[in-house]
């Protein structure tokens, strides 16, 4: 079926049939940039992904759902403010991936999976190898031929840090469970479908969409829809997957679209199409500055919901802090801040008992910075991010009082349970002696 559409998309390109629009709930703030085609590409562009480690570096799927799969890399050029205006030189070979689809993205050990189609396996590429070093077979845990999205939910959604994979023929979303190896690749050791999460259209891939962002009041999902030529929006269930009944059209008239990523400094939706082989930019017209990102609590096991976080902005030399802004939690970690402030930063964030944790080189332009993500250690209870006899003193001082009682502190509850007993002293022994940045 997939094959037969390309043939029937490359006579509806041949008529000047491309109508890419925004949906119209969505055109007052967004518009479509084209990239264009992608020089030194060699055709049938599909994934897309970006380098975790290099913002400017993209990969790119090519020959898709051929025997002869590929996998391309291009550097972007950027604009003052941040955003991509083109390509920097011309594509060049990065390794093999037979039957490479639309789904990519890396693993947080670093390891490369891609969506093999119509095979309905799992390729994984090391950061060392010339092609897969392992392909696992997705039928053998119950997943329906052929998969076509692959995700990991980012820190700050529901489902955060778990693997989603999208039956591109059946709709059906799956949560999947993988083992790493000895050799660094992964094991699929089991596999379950998402009930009520049944998205048809062709899900070729997914890209999770901060928040806030205009016209996205809860955490979402953006998919594309190859067979109906468009990418919608879906909000998310609590195991971060797509409800199908909140489906609304974000782009349509995508003839072949296929791979679809967002670019960590700016916000943007990048987007493919295999039958023109370009690029195409989805770019928020109304996003301020904006930092968005995701916060770890160590050893706590309490609400995350409206915990009050403070985010200082800081000189990367001197570390002096230029912007110190306040906001709470949601209930998965998610903070969403916005700033004046334009540049390369040093950005800290501190919670009531935790240490202070930092991001040391953060890129601030228009639009929305993603991505910025903190785990913080516990057992900072006199709020001097340090962990010491200070601190000790006070849940000695706390020490069995509950919730609502006389002598409570909500500072020495360190782990969260309403009460301060035992296990929080074994929080306080864990970090002990330690300071935050």
């Amino acid at each position: 079926m997939r094959r037969l559409f390309l043939n029937l998309g490359l006579v509806a390109i041949a008529a000047g049939a491309l109508g890419q629009r925004m949906a119209p709930a969505f055109a007052s703030d967004y518009r479509l940039i084209p990239l264009g085609v992608v020089p030194g590409h060699p055709g049938g562009l599909g994934a897309i992904e970006f380098d975790p480690n290099d913002p400017n570096l993209l990969f790119l799927g090519a020959n898709s759902i051929e025997p002869n799969g590929e996998l391309y890399k291009i550097r972007v050029l950027r604009d003052g403010q941040g955003r991509i205006v083109g390509y920097d030189g011309r594509a060049a070979l990065r390794s093999r991936a037979p039957q490479i689809d639309g789904g990519l993205c890396f693993s947080p050990t670093g390891v490369l999976f891609y969506a093999c189609y119509p095979t309905n396996e799992l390729g994984q590429i090391t950061p060392n190898s010339v092609g897969p070093l392992k392909t696992a077979r997705l039928g053998a845990v119950g997943i329906n031929s052929s998969i076509g999205a692959i995700r990991f939910v980012p820190r700050g959604f529901p489902g955060a840090g778990s693997l989603k994979l999208a039956s591109y023929t059946s709709g059906q979303w799956y949560d999947v469970a993988i083992r790493q190896d000895a050799a660094g690749t992964y094991d699929v050791v089991g596999s379950s479908s998402i009930e009520g999460s049944i998205v048809e259209g062709g899900a070729g891939s997914a890209a999770y969409v901060p928040l806030p962002f205009p016209q996205f009041a809860k955490p979402s999902v953006l998919v594309t829809e190859f067979d109906y030529r468009s990418v919608s929006a879906f909000e998310l269930s609590d195991d971060g997957c797509p409800l199908p009944q909140t489906r609304r059209e974000f782009v349509t008239g995508l003839i072949g679209v296929q791979g679809a990523t967002l670019d960590r400094g700016t916000g943007d939706l990048l987007l493919t199409s295999m039958l023109t082989n370009e690029i195409t930019i989805v770019r928020a017209e109304s996003v301020p500055a904006r930092i968005t990102g995701g916060v770890v609590l160590q050893d706590y096991v309490g609400s995350l919901a409206n915990l009050p976080i403070t985010v200082s902005i800081r000189n990367r030399t001197t570390g002096a802090a230029i912007q110190t802004l306040s906001t709470r939690l949601n209930r998965y970690g998610a903070f969403a801040l916005d700033t004046n402030l334009r540049g390369r930063y040093r950005v800290t964030v501190k919670l009531s008992h935790w240490l202070r944790d930092a991001r040391d080189d953060v890129s601030i332009g228009p639009g929305t910075t993603l991505g910025v993500d903190f785990t913080l250690r516990n057992g900072d209870a006199n709020g001097d991010n340090v962990v010491n006899v200070a601190d000790f003193v006070v849940l000695r001082n706390a020490f069995g009082s509950r919730r609502g009682s006389a002598g409570w502190n909500e500072m020495a509850d360190l782990d969260g349970n309403g009460s301060v007993g035992t296990s929080d002293f074994l929080v306080l022994r864990k970090y002990y002696g330690m300071g935050g940045a």
